[in-house]
């Protein structure tokens, strides 16, 4: 077990020796009272500027490289602490802090309630940290009894975000949402360096495509705006959705959805749009359209539109949810025809 009641080396100590640099986290273990908490502090101020300059992957890879030279500093920092797992080595909690902020939600304070959680199970020593902590110290199990108390850290922030998402979202079809989360990662990934502009029109799924495209970092190279024109009159206000198309065939058509990618072109910078409009229930069917038909439309700019009918079954929420898969689908489908 860590003894914090030993006197930590000086700043002037670490400077002079690089295996403390590392075992200390560049001096943050120094800071008394709870060096282990400071690291932990220290972990997550390095975690946010690592994830905003150069990303998790860099990430997952720093904190790979750090335990393996973790677990040699231990060893190199015991004759400068006269003790293998002195209270002022750190750099097991920046690693364990790490590897929890990479598999929790996002959000400060979400990422707060995992550094507090990583900290709390750190110190009660749960098996099998206990075991390894009562055994034969060296450098691999100093750095390893830390990567158990994140894991219990892990599962239980999970697990409350679990049921906060749970009860917030009651019909969230995780399965579809992965789905989603895939394909936005996907069109993405082709989409960048294309020079090409995404923008949405959307009636029944109220922004939700306009939310996945910008789910993730970097859509701001290739996604402009979105409009959400739930109404037939915003139809018509903001798209230039003639009344008389509306009054003869519907919102809940082909030449609607044609004209709302026609207008959602018009009104932006984009060179692909997608349109949709449909009935996601649990009222609202027309003669000729159940409950669940949904019009997804795609466009280039100059170029023809394509609409297509799709009848999805479900909830309300499931049919909102499809519609937005099949939609970010059609516009990788897009830019595969271009390459």
């Amino acid at each position: 077990m860590k003894s914090y009641k030993t006197t930590p080396p000086s700043f002037q100590t670490v400077l002079k020796h690089p295996w403390l640099w590392i075992s200390t986290f560049f001096g943050s273990g120094c800071i008394t009272p709870a060096p282990g908490t400071w690291g932990s502090f220290a972990a997550w101020g390095a975690f946010w500027l690592l994830d905003m300059w150069l990303g998790r992957s860099f990430i997952w890879a720093a904190a790979l490289v750090l335990f393996v030279l973790g677990c040699v500093s231990v060893g190199k920092s015991t004759p400068y602490l006269n003790k293998v797992d002195h209270g002022s080595i750190v750099v097991d909690e920046v690693v364990a802090v790490w590897v929890v902020l990479l598999l929790t939600p996002l959000g400060f304070w979400w990422q707060l309630s995992s550094v507090i959680a990583f900290r709390f199970f750190d110190i009660v020593k749960l098996p099998p940290a206990s075991v390894l902590d009562r055994g034969r110290q060296n450098g691999f199990t100093v750095m390893l009894d830390d990567i158990f108390a994140a894991v219990y850290a892990i599962l239980v922030v999970n697990s409350m975000a679990w049921r906060v998402l749970r009860s917030r979202f009651p019909h969230l079809d995780l399965a579809m949402n992965k789905e989603i989360e895939d394909k936005v990662k996907e069109l993405s990934r082709r989409i960048v360096g294309t020079g090409q502009i995404v923008v949405t029109a959307e009636s029944l799924t109220g922004g939700m495509i306009s939310a996945a495209l910008t789910s993730i970092p970097g859509a701001s190279e290739w996604f402009e705006r979105g409009f959400v024109t739930y109404t037939n009159q915003a139809k018509h206000e903001m798209l230039d959705v003639p009344q008389s198309i509306l009054d003869r065939f519907s919102a809940v058509s082909t030449q609607t959805v044609s004209q709302m990618l026609e207008g959602a072109i018009r009104h932006s910078n984009a060179t692909m749009a997608v349109a949709v409009s449909g009935i996601a229930g649990p009222d609202g069917a027309m003669p000729g359209r159940p409950v669940g038909t949904v019009f997804i439309g795609w466009k280039r700019k100059d170029e023809m539109a394509e609409v297509g009918r799709y009848e999805f079954k479900g909830d309300r929420q499931s049919v909102r949810e499809q519609t937005v898969a099949v939609a970010i689908q059609g516009l990788v489908e897009m830019l595969d025809e271009r390459q």
